[in-house]
């Protein structure tokens, strides 16, 4: 198993018979997991983040992990990059931008 987080807006449901398919992207290599929402936090108001489990076959677990190190050494070089955008404070910068 393989773990991680996200933020959103919408509220969902934190049930062991919810399954979900999550799309991402690392390094331009495209992942299509199956996973489930394990911890819900609300960040702020109608604002959550979500902890999530995937269930993933050893094979997928190590290129996903080598993937994660290859994009840490490469920021480590190069802090901002337009294929890595990323905000300071980004969940509530994100979501509930300054006006």
């Amino acid at each position: 198993m393989v773990e991680s987080s996200f933020t959103g807006k919408m509220e969902l449901p934190i049930r062991q018979d919810v399954m979900m398919k999550f799309y991402f992207e690392i390094n331009g290599q495209q992942f299509e997991l199956p996973g489930q929402c394990r911890r819900k936090t609300e960040l702020k108001e109608k604002l959550y983040q979500y902890g999530v489990e995937f269930m993933v076959k050893e094979k997928e677990r190590d290129q996903i992990i080598s993937d994660l190190h290859d994009m840490q050494i490469h920021l480590k070089d190069h802090p901002y990059n337009p294929l890595y955008p990323y905000f300071k404070d980004a969940d509530t910068e994100y979501f509930h931008p300054r006006a």
